[in-house]
């Protein structure tokens, strides 16, 4: 997480308000939902044990980001 500092500390109000809306479109969501129920059932091919990983490691790395755009947003607020 200490990789994503520099960034945080960088972002702008609008950008951190745009960071904290990210989310994925119906398609992929259903994607990523369709391979997250495979992943359970112990399903998944190769192929597509990679892609849910690139998936999951996309997901924690806006997961960081949204928590720096939160405390970018709440030191905004509590000024």
């Amino acid at each position: 997480e200490q990789v994503f500092s520099p960034i945080g500390r960088s972002l702008s109000v609008d950008v951190a308000e745009e960071i904290i809306q990210l989310c994925a479109d119906d398609e992929t969501q259903r994607r990523i939902d369709d391979l997250a129920e495979k992943s359970s059932e112990g399903a998944l091919t190769i192929e597509e044990r990679d892609e849910y990983a690139e998936y999951v490691a996309t997901f924690n790395i806006i997961t960081i980001l949204q928590a720096h755009a939160r405390s970018v947003l709440e030191a905004t607020n509590g000024q």
